[in-house]
């Protein structure tokens, strides 16, 4: 059994759609899965642990992730702990994940096909404070800058980054950082 996860606001409406491709392409080829779906993050973990907390999520061969960075976020807190396969279907704006693991942004049947037939490997996930994350780890500067522009209602688009930059910038101080490594402790302060 699979879960094949659809967040389907993502990319402005195209995780439902590449989430129907998605489903489509396990039904033909005649593979057995579950469509979890909501349209709020917090109903889709819910959904999503519910599943994997039933027999036959207790066998769940992997989890397909349709939409972006945010729900492959979402998917990894669930599935690294269980140490259930992933994979993420880009449908996001920025799909940094999939960019990261090398996957095509273009061509979905490519990559179901690779997952459907090959093991799994294993990526390198970070923990930070008791939640993990892939590719990328925004701490500092960078998150503070991201927090202020998702409240902002104006600009609309990539200026409102360029905005809370501007408004960050002048009180900003750095943070300190402890990072464990497997070979070593880093206690450092810095911007990001």
């Amino acid at each position: 059994m699979w879960a094949i996860v659809i967040n389907p606001v993502s990319g402005g409406g195209k995780g439902a759609t590449l989430g129907r491709e998605v489903a489509g392409y396990f039904a033909k080829h005649g593979l057995d899965y579950t469509v979890i779906t909501a349209t709020s993050a917090l109903k889709l973990k819910e959904n999503l642990a519910n599943f994997l907390d039933l027999p036959e999520g207790k066998n769940c061969q992997g989890v397909i992730a349709v939409g972006g960075d945010g729900l492959a976020h979402l998917v990894i807190q669930l599935v690294a702990p269980r140490k259930i396969p992933f994979s993420v279907i880009p449908a996001g704006t920025g799909n940094d994940l999939v960019r990261a693991i090398g996957w095509s942004l273009d061509s979905i049947t490519k990559q179901l096909d690779f997952v459907t037939t090959q093991e799994p490997s294993e990526i390198d996930l970070g923990l930070v404070d008791g939640e993990w994350f892939g590719a990328v780890l925004s701490s500092g500067f960078d998150s503070t800058v991201n927090e202020r522009a998702n409240k902002m209602r104006w600009p609309k688009g990539p200026a409102k980054y360029n905005v809370a930059i501007a408004l960050e910038l002048p009180t900003f101080s750095p943070s300190h950082f402890t990072i464990e490594l497997d070979d070593r402790t880093i206690e450092t302060e810095a911007m990001l």
